[in-house]
């Protein structure tokens, strides 16, 4: 992935540089493992990274949406094999990161065709869960070769209150400090050092669950704000929503050939979120303002 994150900046890489990193998949089930999940959920989620879709053995670069048959669902409850359903999640289509990306480099048919055939999916089960059953779901398709292509859920026998779901707490942690920060680079070399005002910023929703996707807006006051979160390194590889605290950081000048993801100059942020799982719904919370400048006074010239 490191070679399709490089290729969607687009800037040319010092050739003394290099990033090697360990092969990994954003795309998959979001959650791994066993997922706890109320009674009135809907399904679980799948996603398909736009980049490692188009990266995928396909020449003529043909895609299409994921269907039903390329998921196996059973009940493992009753044992029982159950008729898939599938649902694509468009509400969080401008949070995908390699949307953007993309756009630089793909004609637009090539664009149309991955952006309609990638993104997040909900997998339901036709007639709905049962409660108290366990589900084991796969992906059988080919579109990807995804690390997460098995997961299991456990419906309780409890529902989830909806109307608490736009209730949570999206606040600065404590004031911004200069410090120290391993930060990932977009110029080859996986990660580097810098000297930076620091501010933490954390999300908590009402409702206590981990399947509570979540995402981090920034951007300099009056321009345009852009998806976001911090990596410590290219080798990190991205949460799409699954991360509930941020860094969000100012350094005191941006080098051209060493600078993150992040602007040079950040001022506000917000978040927004949704628990998929069970509804269409995306929630966003106010503006949060964001004030770095006791942090850089006499670190700066």
């Amino acid at each position: 992935m490191n070679a399709i994150m490089l290729i969607l900046i687009g800037y040319l890489i010092p050739p003394s540089w290099a990033c090697s990193c360990a092969s990994r998949t954003e795309s998959g089930f979001l959650h791994t493992g066993v997922q706890q999940l109320p009674s009135n959920a809907k399904g679980v989620l799948f996603y398909i990274s736009p980049t490692e879709l188009y990266y995928q053995d396909q020449p003529q670069k043909k895609f299409r949406p994921p269907a039903p048959k390329d998921f196996s669902v059973k009940d493992m409850t009753t044992q029982q094999v159950q008729v898939a359903k599938l649902e694509r999640l468009s509400q969080v289509d401008h949070e995908i990161l390699g949307y953007a990306g993309m756009k630089k480099y793909l004609n637009t048919t090539e664009l149309q065709s991955v952006e309609q055939s990638s993104g997040l999916f909900r997998i339901e089960v036709e007639g709905g869960f049962t409660a108290d059953h366990k589900y084991s779901f796969e992906y059988l398709g080919k579109a990807v070769h995804p690390d997460g292509y098995h997961l299991e859920a456990k419906i309780s026998g409890a529902a989830a209150d909806l109307k608490s779901l736009q209730l949570a707490n999206y606040a600065a942690v404590d004031s911004a400090k200069f410090q120290d920060l391993t930060v990932m680079t977009v110029r080859g070399s996986c990660a580097i050092g810098v000297k930076a005002a620091v501010q933490r910023i954390k999300f908590r929703p009402a409702i206590d669950s981990n399947s509570v996707l979540v995402f981090n807006h920034v951007r300099k006051a009056g321009g345009e704000f852009k998806t976001w979160e911090f990596r410590s390194s290219l080798c990190e590889p991205a949460s799409f929503g699954q991360v509930a605290n941020w860094t969000v950081f100012r350094k005191c000048s941006v080098d051209k050939w060493q600078d993150d993801f992040s602007d040079e100059i950040i001022d506000e942020a917000y978040a927004t979120w949704g628990f998929f799982e069970l509804e269409d719904k995306l929630y966003t919370s106010e503006i949060l303002k964001l004030d770095f400048s006791k942090a850089l006074a006499g670190h700066c010239s």
